[in-house]
C-alpha cells in the first residue's frame, strides 16, 4: 500500500502534494485509487512516482525527492532560460551534496515557513552588505546581521556550534 510506504519513508502528504504541484485532497484521491488498484483515475506522473516507490523498497526520502526533481518537473514549464539555469544549478547542488547544510536548509525552507522572516530580512540587507558607505538607517538594518556574524565567529573560535 502506497499510503503505508509514504509513512515508512516519512514523506508527508502535504509536502508531497507541494512537490507534485497538486492539492492535498487530490493526492489523497490518487493514493486511495492506487491502493484500490484503480490506476486509470491517477495522473500519469503521479502513477509513475507511486510505481517507482512500490518497486524500490530500499528507496528513501532523498531518493524519492531526487526522482521527483528528475522525472516530474518539466523544464518547459519553468519559463525563462535564467529560471531553468537556476533550477539546474540548485538541482545539481542538491544531488551532489545531499547532506550539506545548504541542502538541508533548502529542504527546510521549501517545506516549512519557519525561516520566512529571516529570509526576508537577509534579502533586504543583501544589497546593503555590498555598499561601502551606509546611512544611519541602513547601519541599523544591518546591525543584527553583524551581531550574528560576530556570535558565529566567536562560537567557531571556541570550538562550539552556534
Amino acid at each position: 500500500m502506497i499510503r503505508q510506504r509514504l509513512r515508512d519513508i516519512d514523506l508527508k502528504i502535504t509536502e508531497l502534494a507541494d512537490y507534485l504541484g497538486i492539492t492535498r485532497p487530490t493526492l489523497y484521491k490518487f493514493i486511495d485509487s492506487y491502493d484500490a488498484g484503480n490506476f486509470d483515475s491517477i495522473n500519469k506522473k503521479v502513477l509513475d512516482l507511486f510505481n517507482y516507490i512500490e518497486k524500490n523498497p530500499l528507496a528513501g526520502r532523498n531518493t524519492i525527492l531526487n526522482y521527483i526533481l528528475n522525472h516530474l518537473v518539466l523544464i518547459k514549464e519553468m519559463g525563462e532560460e535564467s529560471d531553468v539555469a537556476l533550477y539546474n544549478k540548485v538541482k545539481r547542488f542538491l544531488m551532489e551534496n545531499p547532506e550539506a547544510s545548504k541542502s538541508r536548509f533548502i529542504e527546510e525552507i521549501i517545506s516549512k515557513d519557519t525561516f520566512d522572516s529571516v529570509i526576508d530580512y537577509l534579502l533586504t540587507i543583501e544589497p546593503l552588505l555590498k555598499k561601502k558607505r551606509l546611512s544611519e538607517k541602513e547601519k541599523t538594518q544591518v546591525e543584527p546581521y553583524i551581531q550574528l556574524q560576530k556570535a558565529l565567529k566567536g562560537a567557531s573560535e571556541n570550538g562550539t556550534k552556534a
